[in-house]
């Protein structure tokens, strides 16, 4: 079997195009013709389109009012969730039948044009099968049929990370598109704020917040006459006040007790220095006085030692002169000995004496003042004990009081921020104020959406170019398969006439076969093979 290399295929397309023009060029014209066909038939298909901005509302941070009267538990509910929601709000069947009835079936079918002749006969006969459930064209509500249409001509989407909504509504008619587009984003943002408000909110908060209102005033006044008998304004304050009164006055008590007892021991203390000091004592005494006996010897003396001094260095130890002094001097120490120095003394008031009577009787002083603010001070501490007593007495009964106002206060002032978060809902609810906003009004645009004359144009002539082409090779495989099996009958013709050849081995009393027989037999093989042209060969599989 002889392959192709894969430089000839290309040769061998463009040589059965050639060899099949005519069947290509019918398919490609045929092609174009259905395609124009449909362009001309086809009904033209506008499409209005709108973007709605979802924005953080009261509908996303906020609870309804009577979801907050008890525990509330924490959801984390996403920002993806609410636009999903307000997306299957846009496409659910709710909003579409509040459409549908406002514009009626026939509009949103937009059976406004008469019906096709044909098309009617069809559908007539077809009924007949209705009550067998048999007919496929059989509608139960037309109602209904338009719901579906709606929905189904009704695109929305939903961008990730993003909280715009986007919508289109395709039908025959671009005026018709963006009024049923209008009419939907309308009633859905109605929808949503019906959804977002309990109805007969405002009005339980507003029956509960009357009644808790009467009970608050009722214990507060009972509360009022409680402490116009007791003199207590505030218990916990006061209690604070009173128990840091008394804390400072036992400080105040134990400090001025410490201070009487130091000043009793220093009183005694200073008495008894008082005893042991003496009156008078020596103020002034003065010791070696100038131009006295004394001193003149003391002078005498100091020159027999410089004399002493300068002869021990001349002279011998045993010279006489040298004894003489020596002599001297011990002659003057010795008087000087006896006779001493000379002093005088004078005597005077002893200082110490008088400041320690003056800090003695300033000290009595201070000790009579702590012992006075001694006694005050448990006077005072007395009476605040006493005030401590009666505030424990009365503790328990303002305590119950002041939890039963606290709590009716709280249920109080919750129900009221409850009634008029249902006001607010109740005003914008009425307002038809949602966080459903308009990013792009619905277009209308007159410029068809369907059918694409450009895109269907080039599509019908890329299909017609495929087509040609397959239809060109479709028939040259034909051919090529006809002619192989016209060759493979020729061939096998030749060799059912050809003599069949022996196997057996040939004896030597055999005469061998005549050269020239072999010879025919192979001439004709060959001349048959060579006559087959290349391309009858069959096609590797």
């Amino acid at each position: 079997m002889e392959y192709r290399s894969l430089e000839s295929i290309p040769g061998e397309l463009v040589a059965a195009l050639w060899r099949h023009k005519f069947k290509a060029a019918i398919t490609a014209v045929v092609i174009l013709a259905l395609t124009a066909g449909f362009l001309v038939i086809s009904e033209r298909q506008f499409t209005s389109e709108a973007k709605l901005f979802v924005r953080i509302g009261r509908e996303s941070v906020s609870l309804d009012p009577t979801a907050t009267t008890g525990s509330v538990v924490s959801i984390s509910d996403t920002r993806e969730s609410e636009l999903n929601a307000i997306s299957e709000l846009l496409s659910s069947r709710s909003v579409v039948e509040k459409v549908v009835d406002q514009y009626g079936a026939d509009v949103i079918l937009e059976k406004t044009k008469p019906a096709n002749p044909q098309i009617a006969a069809v559908k007539k006969w077809m009924s007949q099968f209705d009550e067998y459930n048999l007919n496929p064209l059989q509608v139960y509500n037309l109602r209904d049929k338009a719901i579906l249409h709606f929905q189904e001509q009704l695109h929305i989407g939903l961008a990730k990370k993003s909280s715009v909504i986007s919508m289109s509504y395709e039908s025959a008619s671009p005026t018709l598109s963006r009024d049923l587009l209008e009419s939907l984003i309308t009633i859905a943002r109605d929808d949503h704020l019906r959804m977002n408000r309990t109805r007969g909110s405002q009005e339980f908060f507003d029956e509960q917040a009357a009644k808790l209102r009467e009970e608050l005033e009722s214990k507060e006044k009972e509360l009022r006459d409680l402490k116009n008998q007791t003199g207590l304004a505030s218990l916990p304050q006061q209690r604070e006040l009173q128990l840091g009164s008394i804390n400072l006055l036992e400080q105040e008590l134990r400090a001025t007790t410490a201070s009487v007892r130091a000043a009793k021991a220093e009183v005694e203390l200073r008495e008894k220095l008082l005893v042991a000091t003496p009156a008078m004592i020596i103020t002034e005494e003065v010791t070696g006085q100038p131009q006295t006996p004394q001193a003149s010897m003391r002078e005498k003396l100091f020159d027999l030692e410089v004399q002493e001094k300068d002869l021990s260095s001349k002279l011998l130890d045993d010279n006489p002169r040298l004894m003489q002094v020596r002599e001297q001097i011990a002659q003057a120490r010795a008087v000087m000995a006896e006779e001493g120095m000379s002093q005088q003394t004078t005597r005077g008031v002893n200082k110490t004496r008088e400041s320690t009577e003056l800090a003695l009787q300033e000290k009595l002083a201070e000790l009579a003042s702590l012992e006075a603010k001694q006694k005050v001070l448990d006077t005072s501490l007395a009476e605040a004990r006493g005030m401590l007593q009666m505030m424990n007495d009365n503790e328990i009964e303002i305590a119950s009081l002041e939890r039963g106002i606290e709590l009716a206060s709280t249920n109080f002032r919750k129900y009221s921020e409850n009634l008029e978060q249902a006001r607010i809902d109740h005003e914008l609810e009425a307002a038809k104020i949602s966080s459903i906003n308009l990013f792009q009004p619905p277009s209308y645009s007159e410029t068809p959406s369907s059918p694409d004359t450009k895109t269907t144009l080039a599509a019908g002539l890329v299909l017609a170019m495929i087509g040609g082409v397959s239809v060109a090779a479709f028939a040259e495989r034909r051919r090529q398969l006809q002619m192989y099996a016209r060759n493979l009958a020729a061939s096998s013709a030749l060799v059912a006439s050809a003599p069949p050849a022996s196997t057996a081995p040939k004896s030597s009393d055999e005469a061998p076969e005549p050269k020239g027989a072999a010879t025919t037999n192979g001439a004709a093989a060959a001349a048959s093979e060579s006559r087959r042209p290349r391309s009858e060969h069959p096609l590797p599989r």
